[in-house]
């Protein structure tokens, strides 16, 4: 992904989510950086053809819709500058608000990341850069502590 543009786009999106707002949104995006991560670990220890189960469960509707769709195209076997292309344009053509364009641009990021084969922990903690202070330090607190501790 070019990244000069994606971080431009996240950097533009997350200076328009109003400061109330914030923590709804990492709340979102905290499901949002769990899920990814879980089927990480999924694609790491099966291969990214096990995800294909994964893909029939996630819903059909508002912003996760679109993860489904990246993860059938990698399931598929879609080179990558496919899907980076694809979902691009799909970003430009939705017009999303500020708070889905950062969900939309974290699940592909996080897609991309898992077709190239990056370690879950890698992975996870790109996806928590999308999160405020507050936000990275809740995951950190609710999900990563609770999940080690297993």
């Amino acid at each position: 992904m070019n990244s000069v543009f994606f971080y431009n786009e996240v950097y533009k999106n997350i200076l328009d989510v109003p400061k109330d707002d914030r923590h709804e949104l990492d709340m979102r995006l905290s499901e949002a950086v769990s899920q990814v991560t879980e089927l990480s670990y999924i694609a790491r220890n099966q291969g990214l053809l096990a995800l294909e189960e994964a893909c029939m469960s996630i819903p059909d509707k508002g912003i996760i819709k679109h993860f489904g769709k990246m993860m059938a195209y990698i399931v598929d076997g879609t080179e990558p500058s496919i899907i980076e292309e694809i979902f691009t344009l799909r970003y430009f053509s939705n017009g999303f608000a500020a708070a889905d364009a950062l969900e939309y641009l974290l699940y592909l990021n996080g897609v991309l990341s898992m077709q190239a084969g990056d370690n879950p922990r890698i992975i996870e903690e790109k996806l928590m850069q999308f999160l405020s202070e507050e936000g990275e330090e809740a995951y950190r607190k609710n999900v990563i502590e609770k999940r080690d501790i297993l």
